[in-house]
């Protein structure tokens, strides 16, 4: 016992059994002075709330307490170390709860004074100090050295010393530290805090960027420099007065009042960075971004690109996640100051709209759609929305149960190229396709049911409607010796309502209905060898499949509209029908045969080659010159692959002429990554084409070019990249590009040099420039400007 009326409660170390037996002497005495005097000294003080003192032995050694440590609640519910003295006080409001290695409470004045890795809990707010001193009777607590305040969002305020109210939720500090989410942080000389939510700094710097670990003095890459800087939890803003933006410490802009949003806020109402650019064909142009929170769960940001010259385009998109699904829409219209633009009319109105959306209507069934459109062919790409040679829109309702499917789609096909004729170009309503597969097995074999149908529909040409059925069988087995076999038997039936109008004086205007049965037999082997090594494997595997059904499957009347590109490769080497789309059929007795050999490392590279015909025993007329099948000999088709390890990856796929040799079609990719000077990336990539003129189809044309990537990570959080791709049967290039970047935790800046040599009607070739900063949890700003006119070389 200290002085009259103050308990003074000590942490001690190993005491001897006399000096225990004294302390509990001691101990028993103040217990039964205090129940004497309680009654009286309730009397005296009825005015004031009650206090219950909670006396621990003191004894033991206190174990480092934890600095993140939080009490929550009362002491019923608190839980206290043993070895520590806690006291807690029971207000009307809230109860505060204190843990220390030493602490005095002196009723006389009602006020406690603990000191040693104090822990105060109140109001579901933690206060850690090296000493406090509470006092009661004017609710504040006084706390001096490393003192932090942690707030139940997880926002951290450190302080060298700070006077709070008993809640915590005033507070006035000195050398003040405010630790946000997302790395922010604020340092002042002092800091005033009301209702546990508006913070006021004087003399503050606010940033995000890490301390250097080589020299801790140093000034961050970027900071906000502020005479005053408040932080309002509430609004979530952080707003400065009279700022200095800094790089390294040094000054490089002022402002009277900036405010941003805390690193907290996700979506909030306002404008966004603006952007700038410069090009002769648009004047200087300026993005005004403007994002609008309609709701938690539905955005819309606006972008306007006011333009000195052609005329200003607004454009915007909308959000919205209706619970069950999600959408979104996305538009711009320009009305251009122009007329024509190189011989080309401009039209008076230009614009697009872009949409699509998701929705899961049951647990396996699914609905969506997904619109492009646009005004003309060059709007997209001249005004660098979309660089697309067509727009596909669609909408489905799809549902799926284990292997079984049904989708019903319609589409709409927007042609942007120069010979594109729109009225020729079809459009679907709808597409449907369902998929089943009977259970239980059927003489040891897959029974699969299938059904399309499909309603083709034009402005001008050929309109039709498709009903088709599948009815399949497939077995497959493994002898000992590991030899595989397989089997099936297929029978397809369709139906075509053909609707046929005069274009351009040319046919007749009729109506027809055409039908089909082809059943299809086939059987296929394999055979693989594998030959184990010390540090490979080697496995060498034949494969032939042999097909048969009737000739002259293909009448003429049917018309043909997904089929017309037949791309043979190795993919489609053992394809039972090789055509892509039902408008054609794959007729006629066939062998499809091929050879793969396999070399497997143990350190995981892996070579692999894959070489395979097509015989038929008759010449087809359906299959169109060029396709590589029109003959009985079909062209050789191959793909080799090399993969050493993950530093490496060359695939090589081509089409060779059977009579000579003569490639018809080779492309090669090679992708690479690896570390120069034991941690500096590089990564690269180079793809090859070549289509040889013989090449007659759809998709494919004449040429041969060649395009190439790579980045360079040269220096820590630096980056060179760079792409290029040049067009080599008319020795010019198509487009090429270089660009430095830097990133790190708090900045980003990336400066981009591009050309573009492409001529197409009101688009010209161009060099531009582009570069972007951004200031993390700030904001970005990037600009561009077109050099001169690309010059094809």
């Amino acid at each position: 016992m200290g002085e009259e009326g103050v308990i003074s409660l000590q942490r001690r170390g190993k005491d001897t059994t006399t000096q225990r037996l004294g302390m509990l002497a001691a101990c028993t005495c103040a217990l039964l002075a205090a129940l004497t005097a309680a009654p009286q000294e309730a009397n005296a003080q009825s005015a004031r709330p009650a206090d219950r003192i909670v006396l621990i032995d003191p004894s033991e050694t206190v174990a480092d307490r934890t600095p993140d440590k939080t009490l929550v609640g009362g002491p019923e519910n608190a839980e206290l170390d043993p070895y520590r003295t806690t006291q807690t006080f029971e207000q009307p409001e809230d109860t505060v709860l204190i843990e220390a290695d030493e602490m005095v409470h002196d009723r006389e004045v009602d006020v406690v004074t603990a000191s040693g890795n104090v822990e105060v809990t109140s109001d579901s707010r933690v206060l850690l100090a090296d000493s406090i001193v509470y006092d009661r009777g004017t609710k504040t607590v006084t706390a001096n050295g490393n003192v932090s305040l942690l707030q139940p969002d997880g926002q951290v305020l450190f302080a060298d010393s700070m006077v709070l109210s008993d809640d915590f939720a005033d507070a006035v500090g000195e050398t003040v530290r405010l630790l946000l989410e997302e790395n922010a942080r604020i340092a002042a000389n002092s800091g005033t805090r009301s209702a546990g939510n508006r913070t006021e700094l004087k003399k503050a710097v606010y940033t995000v960027c890490d301390v250097c670990e080589e020299d801790p003095n140093s000034s961050p890459l970027w900071q906000i420099r502020s005479f005053n800087v408040v932080h309002d939890k509430e609004k979530k803003r952080v707003e400065y007065e009279d700022a200095f933006i800094e790089f390294f410490g040094v000054p490089i802009m002022y402002t009277p009042y900036f405010s941003h949003p805390d690193p907290t806020v996700k979506r909030q109402t306002g404008l966004l960075t603006p952007t700038i650019a410069v090009s002769p064909e648009f004047g200087t142009t300026v993005r005004t971004p403007f994002f609008w929170n309609i709701a938690p769960n539905m955005d819309f940001t606006f972008r306007p690109r006011w333009q000195t010259q052609v005329g200003d385009v607004y454009a915007g998109e909308f959000r919205h996640h209706i619970g069950f699904g999600q959408y979104k829409i996305d538009a711009s219209a320009t009305w251009p100051d122009e007329e024509t633009v190189r011989g080309t009319d401009i039209e008076p109105f230009r614009g697009h709209v872009f949409a699509d959306g998701q929705f899961d209507i049951t647990e396996k069934t699914q609905a969506g759609f997904d619109l492009k459109l646009t005004s003309d062919e060059t709007y997209l790409r001249r005004y660098d929305i979309f660089n697309e040679n067509d727009l596909i829109s669609t909408a489905y309702v799809r549902t799926i149960d284990d292997r079984n499917f049904a989708r019903a789609e319609a589409f709409y096909f927007q042609g942007l190229q120069a010979n594109d004729d729109q009225a020729s170009i079809p459009f679907v309503t709808p597409l449907v396709d369902a998929e089943y597969y009977l259970e239980p097995l059927v003489a040891g074999g897959q029974v699969k049911g299938r059904f399309n149908a499909l309603n083709l529909q034009r402005t001008e040409g050929t309109s039709f409607q498709r009903f088709s059925g599948d009815i399949g069988w497939d077995i497959s087995r493994t002898a000992k010796s590991g030899e595989q076999f397989g089997a099936f038997a297929d029978v397809r039936g369709d139906v075509y309502v053909v609707d046929e109008d005069v274009i351009n004086g040319v046919g007749q205007n009729k109506s027809s209905v055409q039908t089909r049965v082809m059943p299809t037999l086939g059987v296929e082997y394999r055979w693989p060898w594998i030959s184990t090594g010390e540090k490979s494997s080697q496995i060498i595997e034949p494969i032939v499949q042999a097909i048969y059904s009737p000739s002259n499957s293909n009448p003429r009347d049917i018309p043909n509209d997904d089929s017309l590109s037949v791309d043979f490769d190795t993919t489609h080497l053992f394809d039972r029908n090789r055509y892509p789309g039902l408008d054609r059929f794959e007729d006629g007795a066939r062998v499809n045969y091929g050879l793969q050999y396999s070399l497997l490392g143990d350190n995981g590279g892996q070579a692999n080659i894959l070489l395979g015909q097509s015989y038929r025993l008759e010449e087809s007329a359906t299959f169109p010159a060029g396709s590589g099948l029109q003959d009985s000999d079909s062209d050789v088709v191959g793909r080799v692959q090399i993969n050493p390890g993950p530093y490496l990856d060359v695939v090589s796929r081509f089409r060779a002429d059977p009579k000579d040799g003569k490639l018809l079609r080779n492309e090669v990719s090679l992708t690479s990554s690896f570390n120069l000077f034991e941690d500096r990336g590089v990564g690269i990539s180079a793809n090859y084409v070549f289509l040889d003129a013989d090449l007659d189809t759809v998709n494919n044309r004449e040429g041969e070019e060649v395009t190439g990537s790579f980045s360079f990570n040269f220096a820590e959080n630096w980056w060179m990249n760079g792409h290029a791709r040049r067009d080599l049967r008319r020795a010019e290039m198509v487009s090429d590009g270089v660009g430095l970047t830097y990133q790190d935790e708090c900045f980003l800046f990336s400066l981009n040099f591009n050309q573009s040599f492409i001529r197409d009607r009101d688009i010209e070739p161009t060099n531009s420039v582009t570069f972007r900063i951004q200031l993390v949890s700030l904001g970005e700003f990037g600009a561009s400007t077109t050099v001169s006119s690309a010059q094809t070389n």
